[in-house]
């Protein structure tokens, strides 16, 4: 049995130490600690064989999908559905044209999802909005984003922080240009 520091384990996976240490209880590696003369602390020994097999694990490709699909925000029925797609049976057998069929339900499938995550988000124009941000209230005035900026410092255009961004009234930034 050959035994590794957790330093030269988490260099041969090519992850941190804090990782190493979080597969040790997830993949329930063999650890051991040995006190060493000069070291206050304990140095933590990791088994090669159980790193070799989670280094064939951790290589192994993985796809997910980037949107959890669930027939509640995505029902199935009102895509073009091949048959053998829609079964939960696996089967064996390739006919001729199955590659294409797939990719036609892939294509669906990404259709609907975009369709899905665009249709409760609503876009409404500057023109009618009460509260602008900086750069809406610089597209509708065309004054600079800096004189905008400087009229917030200096108080002469009102405006209020909002999350991560200033914010501007309608009527504050009429005021503001019939000042000008």
């Amino acid at each position: 049995m050959r035994w590794i520091e957790k330093r030269a384990a988490a260099e041969y996976l090519g992850v941190s130490e804090k990782s190493i240490e979080r597969y040790k209880d997830k993949y329930n590696l063999e650890v051991k600690t040995e006190s060493r003369p000069g070291r206050t602390r304990p140095v933590v020994l990791f088994l090669h064989d159980d790193l070799s097999s989670l280094k064939s694990k951790l290589s192994q490709t993985v796809y997910r999908p980037p949107v959890a699909i669930t027939p509640k925000n995505l029902p199935v029925e009102s895509i073009d559905v091949p048959r053998e797609c829609s079964t939960t049976a696996v089967t064996t057998t390739k006919k001729e044209g199955d590659g294409e069929r797939l990719l036609e339900f892939f294509r669906a499938l990404e259709d609907r999802v975009i369709k899905t995550a665009t249709k409760y988000r609503q876009d409404v124009p500057i023109e009618v909005k009460l509260l602008l941000s900086i750069r809406e209230a610089q597209k509708l005035t065309g004054l600079s984003r800096d004189r905008l900026r400087q009229a917030i410092q200096t108080g002469g255009l009102k405006a209020q922080l909002i999350g991560r961004g200033w914010r501007v009234k309608r009527s504050d930034l009429e005021r503001y240009i019939d000042g000008i």
